[in-house]
């Protein structure tokens, strides 16, 4: 068995990363290692009451007593081949008190003890945790919108007027927005490493002036009604990175 990491940040739809945590513990435990297989230890995963998992996902804002469970857990000693998982959900809502208290056993977690975080935002989870974490994307918007909005980020010469009909068409709502953004910013993070490592400096250095554009925007959340006008200034700010 490949070395499992001790944890894991799934950003996307709810649904989504749920399954691709089950399929993480799936790895370690179907028997037949097909997490496509209706066995009935994949089976107890996805009903999410094997042995090996532990749910985190208070009903409100998190606190410190709903992550008493973990400290609890972890201060029993796993036989040699055991594990334990913990699915965090909703971890773009922790706060930093909640989230700095695991710092120390997310980047050190007991022998056979492992951390799921799930989270619909790449940025609303803090940077502690996701510098400790190994981050997956699987972002589910839809095409419509990839297509008609997106795509006009990627060409290689802006086209205003185009973007423009596109957006007046087919404009993502605000929540919609935000969701994009972070999706777009996971897009240009890889885009930048690849052209760090093939030491395409010039193309690297415009990535990343772009990145720092839509982080920036990302933590101005448009108006209600606002989308539109949101869309068009990042529009024209994102080709100005030159």
């Amino acid at each position: 068995m490949n070395m499992l990491h001790a944890a894991f940040l799934l950003i996307g739809q709810p649904a989504t990363t749920l399954q691709q945590a089950y399929d993480i513990i799936k790895s370690v435990y179907c028997p037949h290692k097909n997490p496509s297989c209706f066995c009935i230890t994949c089976i107890s995963i996805n009903e999410g009451r094997h042995f090996s998992q532990v749910t985190i996902a208070p009903e409100k804002r998190y606190t410190l007593d709903d992550l008493e469970t973990i400290f609890q857990k972890t201060s029993w000693s796993l036989e040699k081949d055991e594990h334990c998982f913990f699915i965090i959900h909703k971890a773009d809502t922790m706060s930093a008190a909640c989230a700095n208290s695991l710092l120390k056993l997310v980047e050190e977690p007991p022998q056979g003890y492992h951390f799921i975080f799930l989270a619909e935002r790449l940025l609303g989870v803090l940077p502690t945790i996701r510098s400790r974490t190994i981050i997956k994307t699987f972002h589910t918007t839809s095409t419509s919108i990839d297509s008609s909005i997106l795509k006009h980020f990627t060409a290689l010469t802006p086209n205003p007027l185009n973007f423009y009909k596109d957006l007046q068409d087919n404009a993502p709502s605000e929540d919609e927005t935000m969701l994009l953004i972070d999706a777009f910013i996971a897009q240009n993070t890889q885009l930048y490493v690849s052209l760090i490592q093939e030491e395409n400096y010039k193309a690297a250095f415009v990535c990343y002036k772009r990145l720092e554009l839509l982080k920036k925007s990302f933590h101005t959340t448009p108006m209600p009604g606002s989308a539109k006008l949101f869309w068009k200034n990042l529009y024209l700010k994102y080709f100005q990175c030159f």
